[in-house]
C-alpha cells in the first residue's frame, strides 16, 4: 500500500517536473526570439 502511494507521488513529482521544465523550455524559446527581433531592430536603424 505505502509502495503504491510512494510510486504515484514518484509519478506526480516527476509530471509536475516535466511540465516545469516544458514552460522554462518555451520561455527560453520566446525570449530568444525577442532578442532576434530585437537585434534586428538595432540592425536595420541608420547609426
Amino acid at each position: 500500500m505505502l509502495r503504491k502511494i510512494s510510486l504515484g507521488g514518484l509519478l506526480r513529482i516527476s509530471v509536475d517536473a516535466f511540465d516545469k521544465g516544458q514552460a522554462y523550455k518555451d520561455r527560453m524559446e520566446v525570449s530568444k526570439k525577442n532578442v532576434d527581433v530585437f537585434m534586428g531592430y538595432i540592425k536595420a536603424l541608420p547609426v
